[in-house]
């Protein structure tokens, strides 16, 4: 099952995919929030141990993008880190743009990409699928939404952590792997 739907002028959008070797270390996290104790820490670009989706937040953050995990369990939450401390607050521009999508999906964000970045006026969307995530039909519905909301999909990125062994070149090396180990979201 593929994670694409069809797009709001009736043509399936291409939606960029990204194979990184994100390493899953053995760790898990200790935050103390429930199910998020049991996602795999991997190492991110700057060498600490994240989840993935901070990994692929930090990857976008060494590129000159400024961003968020969107955590809409429970309702949404904006994380900078793995779920210490506090939420974060969306800036303006940013938040307008949750609520727009929002909004075309009748007020729900389930299915919301993992990771929402901005630089200027510019947006990306990431999608982070770790070994065993499959993709749901949330997002295909909030695909289809952020279509509807003037998202393009060359604004839409789904990053697999996990290297399929018919994609591989070679074994992975701990860390992150991609355009000199940073994905360039341009």
């Amino acid at each position: 099952m593929d994670i694409t739907e069809e797009g709001h002028h009736g043509e399936a959008p291409t939606i960029a995919h990204l194979y990184l070797e994100l390493i899953d270390t053995g760790n898990r996290p200790r935050t103390g929030k429930g199910i998020w104790d049991i996602k795999p820490l991997v190492q991110a670009v700057d060498g600490q141990l994240e989840i993935g989706e901070i990994a692929v937040l930090r990857a976008l953050e060494a590129d000159g993008w400024e961003g968020v995990w969107v955590c809409t369990f429970g309702g949404p939450k904006f994380w900078r880190t793995s779920l210490i401390g506090e939420p974060s607050h969306l800036p303006e521009a940013a938040s307008a743009m949750f609520d727009r999508i929002c909004k075309e999906q009748g007020g729900k964000c389930g299915g919301f990409f993992d990771v929402m970045a901005w630089r200027e006026d510019d947006f990306v969307f990431v999608e982070y699928k770790g070994k065993g995530d499959n993709p749901n039909t949330n997002e295909r519905k909030w695909i289809s939404s952020a279509l509807r909301a003037g998202i393009r999909d060359d604004q839409l990125v789904v990053v697999h952590g996990h290297v399929p062994k018919h994609l591989r070149v070679s074994e992975p090396k701990a860390g992150i792997r991609g355009h000199n180990g940073i994905p360039r979201l341009q």
